[in-house]
């Protein structure tokens, strides 16, 4: 399985300024995760709502989304 330490490789190499995180496999509130890989790197992240099945389900994730993120 790729490291964070890959990920952050990764991201440096490519020059990104944003990405998008599926918010359905993220805890934001766990010290040494990809949001702080994105964080420390200045990276935006956009919440990616995909696997919702309704519209609603997209709506309550980009909400949860925001409170998480800020």
């Amino acid at each position: 399985a790729p490291s964070l330490e890959v990920l952050e490789r990764s991201l440096i190499a490519s020059g990104t300024e944003l990405t998008t995180v599926a918010m359905r496999r993220l805890d934001p509130t766990v010290q040494g995760s990809v949001l702080s890989v994105l964080e420390r790197l200045s990276i935006q992240v956009l919440p990616n709502t995909a696997g919702c099945f309704t519209a609603g389900e997209a709506v309550l994730t980009a909400r949860l989304a925001r409170e998480a993120l800020g």
